[in-house]
């Protein structure tokens, strides 16, 4: 079932991790047809939004749709220069689930990969 999801470049086993679930089939909000890997949630936008698929996520429909972005925080980012790496941490890439909100980190000039344990 991975090998059908897009590559997300920050999140290297986005099914093993969690951040997807294949438990159900849903309606993914944003392209309105039933999905079986989903993400619930975690997109910060004004409007409500309950599941979302990994296709509209990865190409930023999702993002751009809403007004949203996946993340709530980027700690240690003052040297990621490249507006690029901050468009596509925020936009096309899911975030995780954490009970404090998700913190997505950076190393030198980039973001770090989420990998799961």
């Amino acid at each position: 079932m991975e090998l059908t999801l897009p590559k997300f470049k920050y999140i290297a086993h986005p099914i093993k991790s969690g951040i997807f679930k294949t438990d159900k089939k849903v309606t993914c909000d944003c392209y309105e047809e039933e999905i079986e890997i989903y993400l619930e949630s975690g997109l910060y936008a004004i409007e409500s939004v309950e599941y979302l698929c990994p296709t509209c996520i990865w190409s930023g429909t999702a993002a751009e749709k809403y007004n949203g972005t996946f993340q709530s925080d980027l700690y240690n980012d003052k040297r990621v220069v490249n507006e690029s790496f901050v468009d596509e941490i925020l936009h096309p890439t899911p975030s995780y689930l954490s009970w404090q909100g998700n913190n997505w980190l950076a190393h030198c000039t980039d973001y770090c990969a989420f990998i799961p344990h």
